[in-house]
């Protein structure tokens, strides 16, 4: 869009339209073998859990006694690690591969989509026509890493989905007394190095994130961060630096500092 006063507005609404929306599609391309087996094996999975708690609800209105002493004992264990033999039937059932494939989509290393996901109250994921919730895959991908044995290393595009993921929970139980300073400095060192054509959008993309965090500074300061295309680079990132070291702290911000060549200097 070449209109830089129209992009200046769109952008600045783009968050209300995320919280506003009821269920988001997070569109990952066209699906592949590999990705049809994730989706499906948790379409089908969410279904058998389904039908396992219609069970119980029937069963619990012959047996309640037993029935709540079953529950009981379930509550008490679902913090621990899944029997060995279970573990094989599960990992029989989906080839890790599959996992990687689907979290190795380029979808998650844009800048854009973070505001999207983290957002929106009901993301759902979708790869060719199959579609699940975000956050039933989440509780697959989290099973593999911290439960499967031997997988406990799920390679950089799994860490970055578990971090979305974190970021995602963090974000709606988070109280309005953290610091929008916090939650920007947070957001941007999660998120460096991702795709981004215009070094400016690696804030402005981001700013609807900070909304419901309290403003630690005057509001006229915060404004200086705005998204305004009118605003050059060099002078947005002043403002940027300028605000978290007052408020941060000049040594905190400089600890995030990292050496790169200069064929690859990145943003922020």
């Amino acid at each position: 869009q070449k209109d830089d006063q129209e992009k200046s507005i769109q952008v600045a609404q783009m968050g209300e339209v995320y919280r506003a929306a009821r269920h988001t599609i997070l569109w990952l391309g066209e699906a592949s073998m590999q990705t049809d087996e994730m989706l499906s094996f948790i379409r089908e999975a969410k279904k058998q859990v389904q039908a396992w708690r219609e069970l119980g609800s029937l069963e619990a209105s012959k047996k309640s006694t037993e029935w709540e002493a079953a529950e009981a004992e379930m509550s008490e264990s679902k913090d621990e690690k899944m029997p060995d033999g279970e573990v094989e039937e599960f990992e029989d059932g989906l080839d890790i591969d599959c996992v990687k494939a689907l979290v190795d989509r380029p979808w998650f290393t844009r800048v854009w989509i973070y505001q999207e996901l983290i957002l929106s109250t009901d993301p759902w994921i979708q790869c060719g026509k199959i579609r699940v919730r975000w956050e039933e895959v989440s509780k697959i991908i989290t099973y593999y890493n911290e439960f499967v044995p031997g997988k406990r290393n799920p390679g950089e595009p799994c860490k970055r989905f578990l971090a979305m993921q974190k970021a995602r929970k963090d974000f709606h139980a988070r109280t309005p007394q953290m610091n929008r300073s916090s939650v920007l400095l947070q957001t941007l060192a999660a998120r460096r190095g991702l795709g981004v054509f215009d070094p400016r959008d690696m804030i402005f993309a981001h700013l609807g994130i900070m909304e419901n965090s309290y403003l630690d500074a005057a509001l006229d300061e915060w404004e200086l961060l705005s998204a305004d295309y009118g605003k050059s680079c060099s002078t947005l990132y002043f403002n940027v630096a300028k605000y978290l070291s007052e408020r941060i702290g000049i040594f905190e911000l400089l600890s995030h500092v990292e050496t790169a060549s200069y064929c690859d200097q990145r943003y922020p």
